[in-house]
Formats: structure tokens, C-alpha cells, sequence
């Protein structure tokens, strides 16, 4: 029965809650594609297979995505790599060079003899120079300066070196990897004693670095000779493609992912990169996507967005895109799932064309179509400190439905789930110098102005956070929404798809608080939790219940403890004193009552269902949370008031769907009672764990906060058990000894 217990826990928690408030282990790869795989069952739309098999061409995401040009396959066989080579694309196919300097040399080259290689037709040494004689170093050995040519009838290699390719007026020999501007060839030729013969490495020379050349090239022509084929103008700043990650990983603490190619700030190239710099990203492999979908390019691309999201959740989507088997894909991700694109034959019929639309609007257009909100910046470390209309020592800015810009000083927390709210609190000062907390998040219809009018039924009560305006986020005049670009599919007859259309919404909130742990005193903490067991029965008497008590949903501000959070709170119906639901909370202060109410609820019929074997989660197709961050709770569903007639009927994206298990369980499955006395456990909960695990103010753990020296961490590795919170109960004792 263990073994069946810690599945059926499995089940309920789907592996994505856990808790701040206990140490963690990292998010590994391993963690992080086993959550991303749950998050992606049946929110995921592949065009031209399964359910997206009878999505036309001319009604892909592609074409919302990528912005069209006149551009026609003539003009694409005029771009070439330098003004006298050959075109790029030329016999039905791209044809890929690899430049010297592009390519970075790695340990174990070989060493060969050049003395042929590198001499003209009259045996001279032409190292460093061009068929023309012009030095490809951006000297011209005739004197001519061609840097100024606004035509574009210049070498690429030239212009691309000098930057001029790109738009910028810096040295681009720091953009290619492993080629410092100090570091040449002829400091890498190698000369054996007595040999007259010259012996240089020859670099090991990479697709990825390949197709980087091909971008390049690209890129320059439609910024010069091919400009005006474009329908947009091009933006300010430059972007650039480098594969310098694909064979080592961009630096993350716990999660190591190489983007084949990945889309960077020209401001930024010589600063060291993270998953908050990277725009987009390209993957290549030889496998067909089409044919088989779970291959390493799928996974890799969508831990890769999952990575982005994480590191920027300001942005309002992620694409990628992806050649599979000279399969052009774009991978669409925003807070309701993921897309992937119909097809598009690199080197055949309109292909070509696709490849250089997608390459000009990545690199050339505006941010917001790589997915950024033009309602909002955020800074990265070229601008930062650059904006003199901003607070000193302002992140970026945001500017609300009437213009107002507000500064943003700093991150206050965000959740890292990808299909989800997308919550991101930010710390912002108006132009009066006043301070709040701006909230940020993804809610889906039914709790589009939920929030806010618990906050209004609540406003007065001291020790919970007020709001000062909230507002709908707009895009090109209307309310953002991930239903937008979803307009051209007909998800209503798709039954197995779980599509959750979210808004995107603000909310201005003071004051602006910091986390509880952040207490100055062992008075200050005692009365913040005095405070809120007052405040409390105070919101009961307003009809108001939070529901999803955690640490998370606390702050303390000038020595006083507010409420916030308010996002799965219940309206008491008049004359109740208890609301139902799916069953809410995080699950680590989840009541005893619920919890069994949940197992109760769960268990039987998975029995019945696995007899003589352990569950298993890969047969629950959608029990899962509502994001895959740690602090949310578990709303698999809608809350309900008493004294509706209920039918379990599944309508929301947090609720189970197309599940063979759980479909048998809720039909006639009663809600779970949600009282007053829950919250107050779970309040106890948190007082609990801030006892035994701060040893002083400020956030100052205690000597023995660890998962091995807590004399109750065994009921830590218990507590999503209902017998795991007996054991903490019994440690009360422990608890009020610290509090002596």
C-alpha cells in the first residue's frame, strides 16, 4: 500500500507542487521535461497531424507569425556570400559555406599541409585575402573604402566583420565565437623546425555554424539589397544568430540546454549570456518531425521556451523554430500551449522564400513579433541605466491603458510554469515617486475581474492589501487574449484538446510589501500572525474565504503582515459559512480534512481501475495543477457556491480532461467542503514552519534547516500524505519549545 499511496499522491500533485517553504532540489532536466510533458498533454496543436490533420495551409500560425514580403524566388538567388562568389542558393538548394573566421577551432583538430592551399595561381601567399586581393579583414589592399557603399555592393564577409551588416557601427570579429579580435589564423599556424612548409589547424566545421553563415548572409541582403521587398520598416537595434551554445550550454545552474542556433542582442555580444538574453532559436536535425514526434528536437525546443519563459515571463509568447530533415517548423508557446507550424521545404517551391520571411522578421521587424509587450520593457545589461525618465536604478518600464509610466525597480516573484497564469509581481514607482506592487498575470475568463472584486468586497480590513487600478493589458487595440491567435482553428469540435483562453491583466496593489520571512522581530512575526487571524474572521464576515493559505501569500510591510493573492478566493453564499469546490490550497497546507476528501475522492476508483499494480501517472492524462510553479495550489476546477444544483461538468483547462482514469471517478463525484477552520489549520501550518525554520529576522535560517538534521523531517518527506500532517501536529511541542 506505500508504494500505491505515493502514486496516488503522484496523482493528485501531477509532480509539479512542492513548497517554498521546505528545501527543494533543483529543477534538473530530468524534472523539468517530466513536468513540461505533463503540462503539454492535450494542449498541443500540431498542424497537418491528429487533430490539426484538417488545418489548411493558408490558415497556419506560420502566416501569423512571419511577416509576408514580394519577395519570389528569383530574388533569393541573388543573395550571395560575397559580391563575385556564386549564389547561396543556386541549383534548387541552399548551399552552405562555412567561413574561416566563423568557425570556432576546437581540441582535437587536425593539422594539415597547406603549402598548396593557401598560395594564389602564382604561388604567392593570399592567406587573410580574397580572389580581388582585398584583405578580409576589412582592409581594402587597393586603398578602397568600401564601408560606405549604401548600395550593398560589397563583400558580406566584409560588411558582416565591420558590422555594417547588421546595422551597427561595432566590430563584429567579437560576434563570432571563439574568434576574439585579437586572435588571428597566423597565430595558430603551426611551424616544425626546419620546415619550410607552413601547418595550420583545420576547424572542425558544424551544420549549426553553417546555417549561421546562411542566416548572415541572409540577413544583410534583406537589410540592403533587398529592402524594399519588405513590408514592414526595419526596426532599431540589430539582433544576430549564433551558434556559440551549440556545442556548449548556456549557462543555467541546473538545467544545461545548447540551442542550435539562438537569436542574441547585438548590444550584449560580448557579455556573458543567460536564458534572459536569448531571443528566439532555431534547431536542427536530420529526423522528420512529421513523421515522429516525440524526437529530441521536440523536447529540446520546448524546454528550451520553457527556459525563456522562466528567465523573461514579461514576454507574451516564445517561437522557435525548427528543420527537421530541411523541414522549416515554427513552435509557437504562449500561457495556453504549444502550436507547431505546417511545414515548409527549405530548399523547395516557396521554402526558400518561407526561410528568408521568417529570418527578416526575427532580425529586422519590431520586438513584439518575437513576442515581447510593447506595453512594457525590461532592460537588459547594455540599456540598463540608460532611460533618464525612469526612477534611478529602474529595470524597465510599464505604462498603463491611460499612458502612465511606471518604473520598474525590481522582480518580486515569479512563477515558472510555461502553460499557466504566468504570474510576475514587480516592485514599480509612478512619476510621483509613489511605490506599489504591480501584479502581473494570465487568468482565464471566468476569473478575469475575480480578483479584483474580492479585493473591493474586502477593502477596509486592515492586514490585507488594497487596489489602487487594474486593467485589461491591450495589443493592437484589444484586449490581449491567447484566444487571438487561435481564431483561424476550430477548437470548439476539438474534444481532446484542452484550451483555456487567458487574459492578460494588471493590478496596481499597496502597499508594496516583502516576503513574511522578512520579519525584523520575534514580536513583529508573533503579531503579523495574530493580525491575520483577526483579519481572517473579519473577511468571513464579508463573505470572503482565501482558500490557498501558504507562505507565498503573505508580505510584511513597515512591521505590519498583509493578505494578498486573492486569486482562488470563494464568495460565501448569505447565511453559509463554507464554500465547495474541486479542492483548493498548496498542497503542503492543505487541510487533514481536505486532503482525505481528495484521496477519498481518488482512490477507490483508481483501484478498481489498476488492480494488482501501482498507479501510474503516465495513465492520468490531465490531473495537474494549475501551474507548474511550486507555490500555486491545486484548483483542478471552478469554485462552486452552495445551493447550485452541481453537475461535474469539466469546463475549465485546470480541470481533468479526456482522463480514462478519473472520467470513471467524477461521474456523480461530490465537491469537497472548503471551510473557515481549513484556513486556520493551514495558517497553523505556516506559523509552524516559520518556528522551526528561521533562527533569527531577516530571513535568517536556523542551524539545523536541512531535509537531514530537521528532527522532523521525516514528516517533511511525508506531508503529502494525509498521515504526514499527523506528524507534524504531534511536533507542536517542538514548536512552542523554539517559541521560549
Amino acid at each position: 500500500m506505500p508504494s500505491r499511496q505515493s502514486d496516488i499522491d503522484k496523482l493528485l500533485l501531477c509532480t509539479t507542487i512542492s513548497s517554498l517553504g521546505v528545501p527543494s532540489g533543483p529543477r534538473t532536466l530530468d524534472t523539468t521535461q517530466a513536468l513540461i510533458k505533463e503540462e503539454l498533454k492535450n494542449r498541443l496543436i500540431h498542424e497537418g497531424i491528429g487533430r490539426g490533420a484538417d488545418i489548411p495551409l493558408k490558415n497556419s500560425i506560420f502566416y501569423k507569425l512571419v511577416l509576408k514580403t514580394t519577395l519570389k524566388l528569383c530574388d533569393i538567388k541573388t543573395i550571395q556570400y560575397d559580391k563575385t562568389g556564386p549564389s547561396a542558393y543556386s541549383g534548387g538548394k541552399w548551399n552552405f559555406r562555412s567561413r574561416r573566421k566563423q568557425i570556432k577551432c576546437t581540441h582535437g583538430t587536425k593539422y594539415v599541409d597547406d603549402s598548396t592551399e593557401d598560395k594564389g595561381a602564382e604561388g604567392q601567399d593570399t592567406e587573410g585575402q580574397d580572389t580581388e586581393g582585398k584583405d578580409t579583414e576589412g582592409k581594402d589592399t587597393e586603398g578602397k573604402d568600401t564601408e560606405g557603399d549604401e548600395d550593398g555592393d560589397i563583400d558580406v564577409n566584409e560588411a558582416e566583420i565591420k558590422g555594417k551588416g547588421l546595422g551597427v557601427e561595432l566590430s563584429y570579429d567579437s560576434v563570432i565565437p571563439g574568434q576574439s579580435e585579437s586572435e588571428t589564423w597566423d597565430s595558430q599556424e603551426y611551424r616544425p623546425s626546419g620546415s619550410k612548409k607552413r601547418r595550420r589547424q583545420v576547424p572542425v566545421k558544424t551544420t549549426e555554424k553553417e546555417f549561421q553563415c546562411l542566416f548572415y548572409t541572409i540577413q544583410y541582403h534583406l537589410r540592403h539589397k533587398l529592402k524594399p521587398h519588405l513590408s514592414f520598416n526595419i526596426a532599431l537595434g540589430s539582433w544576430y544568430w549564433s551558434a556559440e551554445f551549440s556545442t556548449s550550454p548556456i549557462p543555467d545552474e541546473y538545467n544545461s540546454q545548447k540551442p542550435d542556433i539562438a537569436l542574441f542582442d547585438f548590444a550584449i555580444q560580448k557579455v556573458e549570456k543567460t536564458w534572459a538574453d536569448v531571443l528566439s532559436f532555431v534547431e536542427h536535425t536530420s529526423s522528420d518531425l512529421a513523421k515522429k514526434q516525440d524526437i529530441p528536437v521536440f523536447w529540446g525546443s520546448t524546454i528550451k521556451a520553457y527556459l525563456i519563459m522562466r528567465d523573461q515571463p514579461w514576454r507574451r509568447f516564445v517561437v522557435g523554430f525548427s528543420v527537421c530533415a530541411n523541414q522549416l517548423h515554427a513552435h509557437y508557446f504562449d500561457r495556453s500551449g504549444l502550436i507547431i507550424s505546417h511545414p515548409f521545404h527549405i530548399h523547395k517551391n516557396t521554402g526558400p522564400i518561407r526561410l528568408a520571411e521568417m529570418l527578416g522578421t526575427l532580425t529586422l521587424s519590431d520586438s513584439h513579433h518575437l513576442g515581447f509587450d510593447p506595453t512594457m520593457h525590461m532592460c537588459n545589461t547594455a540599456c540598463l541605466g540608460t532611460h533618464s525618465n525612469l526612477a534611478h536604478g529602474a529595470r524597465g518600464w510599464v505604462k498603463d491603458n491611460h499612458d502612465n509610466i511606471y518604473s520598474i525597480m525590481e522582480v518580486l516573484w515569479k512563477s515558472h510554469g510555461l502553460f499557466c497564469c504566468g504570474t510576475v509581481c514587480y516592485r514599480v514607482i509612478d512619476e510621483a515617486g509613489n511605490e506599489y506592487a504591480l501584479k502581473d498575470c494570465w487568468v482565464t475568463e471566468e476569473k478575469r475581474n475575480h480578483e479584483t472584486t474580492i479585493l473591493e468586497m474586502v477593502k477596509g480590513i486592515p492586514n490585507v492589501i488594497q487596489f489602487m487600478d487594474h486593467w485589461d493589458v491591450c495589443y493592437e487595440g484589444e484586449p490581449d487574449c491567447t484566444a487571438h491567435i487561435r481564431s483561424q482553428y476550430d477548437t470548439d469540435h476539438w474534444d481532446n484538446l484542452t484550451f483555456c483562453n487567458r487574459f492578460h491583466r494588471r493590478i496596481l496593489l499597496f502597499p508594496c510589501g516583502q516576503p513574511l520571512s522578512k520579519f525584523s522581530s520575534r514580536r513583529e512575526l508573533l503579531t503579523a500572525f495574530h493580525a491575520f487571524v483577526v483579519a481572517h474572521q473579519m473577511m468571513i464576515e464579508k463573505r470572503v474565504l482565501h482558500g490557498d493559505l501558504s507562505p507565498n501569500n503573505f508580505v510584511i510591510h513597515n512591521g505590519i503582515g498583509y493578505f494578498i493573492n486573492f486569486d482562488h478566493a470563494s464568495i460565501l453564499v448569505e447565511g453559509t459559512t463554507s464554500t465547495y469546490s474541486h479542492g483548493t490550497g498548496t498542497m503542503l497546507y492543505i487541510s487533514i480534512r481536505i486532503l482525505q476528501a481528495m484521496l477519498d475522492l481518488v482512490l477507490p476508483e483508481a483501484n478498481a481501475n489498476i488492480p494488482d499494480q501501482d498507479a501510474n501517472l503516465d495513465d492520468v492524462n490531465d490531473i495537474r495543477a494549475d501551474d507548474i510553479d511550486v507555490s500555486k495550489n491545486i484548483d483542478v476546477g471552478e469554485n462552486t457556491d452552495v445551493g447550485e444544483n452541481i453537475d461535474f461538468v469539466l469546463q475549465d483547462a485546470n480541470a481533468p480532461q479526456d482522463a480514462d482514469v478519473l472520467q470513471n471517478v467524477t461521474a456523480g463525484m461530490h465537491l469537497i467542503e472548503h471551510r473557515p477552520s481549513d484556513d486556520l489549520e493551514s495558517l497553523f501550518y505556516i506559523f509552524f514552519e516559520f518556528v522551526v525554520k528561521y533562527g533569527g529576522p531577516h530571513g535568517q535560517l536556523a542551524p539545523t534547516w536541512s531535509r537531514q538534521t530537521l528532527p522532523w523531517a521525516s514528516a517533511v518527506g511525508t506531508t503529502n500524505r494525509v498521515e504526514g500532517k499527523y506528524k507534524l501536529l504531534q511536533s507542536w511541542v517542538f514548536a512552542t519549545c523554539c517559541l521560549t
